[in-house]
């Protein structure tokens, strides 16, 4: 899959090895990527130098078609999920496009952090708390009222 970015640099967690030899960073958002290069490049125009990640998927780490809900199903979105991790594998190199724009393409790996909870677990999680809160709200009402009679 291919994400475009025009106008942005990645940081240099992206292009120097950490004390584990490792290149990359996090994703703290929902992650758009598309299955079309064109589309990916269309979002890095603009730029003086456009960026284009080339994002290498496996078999457990997959995004989420959402082009069946979307405005644009054209663009054939693929979404990750929040806090997915990008590792820069290969190195870095720069394509010469048809209209003779340069584009720096970084091969990626992303590793989507199935441990995020889903909506309806953070929901579940946020009602279970409230109703904690108002039983034991309910129960100092009662001690307080049973202390004044």
């Amino acid at each position: 899959v291919y994400r475009g970015l025009g106008g942005l640099e990645l940081p240099d967690e992206f292009k120097q090895r950490d004390d584990l030899g490792i290149r990359g960073g996090v994703e703290y958002g929902l992650m758009s990527t598309t299955l079309d290069k064109q589309v990916a490049l269309r979002y890095a125009s603009g730029n003086t130098f456009p960026t284009l990640l080339e994002i290498r998927i496996g078999a457990v780490s997959r995004g989420a078609s959402i082009r069946f809900l979307s405005q644009y199903p054209m663009e054939s979105e693929i979404l990750y999920p929040p806090m997915s991790y990008l590792e820069a594998w290969g190195s870095s190199r720069v394509d010469v496009l048809e209209d003779g724009r340069m584009v720096r393409v970084i091969p990626l790996e992303v590793n989507a952090n199935v441990f995020s909870s889903t909506i309806e677990q953070i929901i579940g999680r946020r009602k279970t708390l409230h109703v904690s809160s108002l039983e034991h709200t309910v129960h100092e009402i009662r001690n307080a009222l049973a202390e004044m009679l």
